[in-house]
């Protein structure tokens, strides 16, 4: 999980988005 967690922090960062919100959200669902 640390990789994909570090994996989406690189693609969705530059995007704009926050990572807490969107890993939240992953671990949500």
């Amino acid at each position: 999980i640390k990789s994909l967690r570090g994996a989406y922090q690189k693609i969705f960062m530059p995007i704009g988005l926050d990572s807490s919100s969107f890993e939240d959200r992953m671990l949500s669902v």
